[in-house]
């Protein structure tokens, strides 16, 4: 691995020979490896329609609490308040 990488295995004497035989005995990779899940690139907690809809609801609640200075709610207390009080949607 390391001729791939660096072209030199490293030395007795570096920082990277003492990670490179550490790895040797936990088990650990020095390799990265691609994630294999199935959902990989997928939301984990809501379906795309929801958080489409979740994103529109916290949108319009920054639009509708825009005063004539032309400043709104911010993002974290809109979130904040259709998680904690819930808003009415008509």
């Amino acid at each position: 691995m390391w001729m791939k990488k660096w072209g030199q295995p490293p030395s007795p004497g570096s920082l990277g020979f003492v990670g490179h035989q550490s790895t040797g005995l936990s088990g650990v990779s020095l390799k990265p490896h691609a994630a294999h899940r199935r959902d990989h690139g997928k939301y984990r907690v809501l379906s795309t329609p929801e958080l489409e809809q979740y994103c529109e609801i916290i949108a319009a609640l920054k639009l509708r609490t825009t005063n004539k200075s032309g400043r709104h709610l911010s993002m974290t207390k809109a979130i904040q308040l259709l998680e904690e009080h819930g808003v009415e949607i008509g």
